[in-house]
């Protein structure tokens, strides 16, 4: 996909990783940047390619989990375990899915992966409020330059695409394996 995306052949592309594992295309290989993500969970996989700005996707899909409130003590920060604790039903697992991808995001478009501890920083997460990074510890507040969009690529499925920049446009297709 970046080969065609790029119009090259694949066989020019050579690849890097950053010091936290984050896959990049090297510097030798073109002459031009090429952003790009992956993720996939179940039968839905999503990649994200800007030539501009580091980005980040992430998918889960939303199935049962036995110890979801245990795993929000880990993920979620001391603010969004507050907000969480008080939701319940579907409610509660949508707001789950949703924190849990748009940290994801984040983490990825930020290049820090696992390193960077999701509880480290805030987002909103309640599925009728705008996807949106709220603070990160050690940043004075807010994450710069960095736009969170929610991605919907099936339904019981949550997902998030952050871009490391203030303004970007999104377009997307899809493709059905057989």
């Amino acid at each position: 996909m970046i080969a065609r995306y790029l119009n090259v052949d694949a066989g020019s592309l050579s690849f890097k990783y950053g010091p936290n594992g984050k896959p990049a295309l090297d510097d030798l290989c073109l002459s031009g940047a090429l952003f790009f993500n992956l993720s996939h969970s179940e039968e839905i996989a999503l990649y994200a390619f800007s030539p501009d700005n580091e980005v980040g996707v992430d998918v889960e899909y939303m199935r049962d989990i036995y110890e979801m409130d245990r795993i929000a003590e880990r993920i979620f920060s001391s603010r969004e375990i507050k907000i969480f604790r008080a939701l319940s039903g579907r409610t509660k697992k949508e707001a789950f899915f949703n924190g849990w991808t748009r940290k994801e995001a984040i983490s990825k478009a930020l290049g820090d992966g696992l390193s960077l501890s999701l509880h480290s920083f805030d987002v909103s997460f309640i599925a009728e409020k705008p996807a949106r990074p709220i603070s990160m510890e050690g940043n004075s507040g807010k994450i710069p330059e960095l736009n969170i969009q929610d991605l919907k690529p099936a339904s019981d499925y949550a997902g998030a695409l952050a871009v490391k920049d203030t303004v970007f446009e999104t377009r997307h297709w899809q493709w059905e394996l057989n």
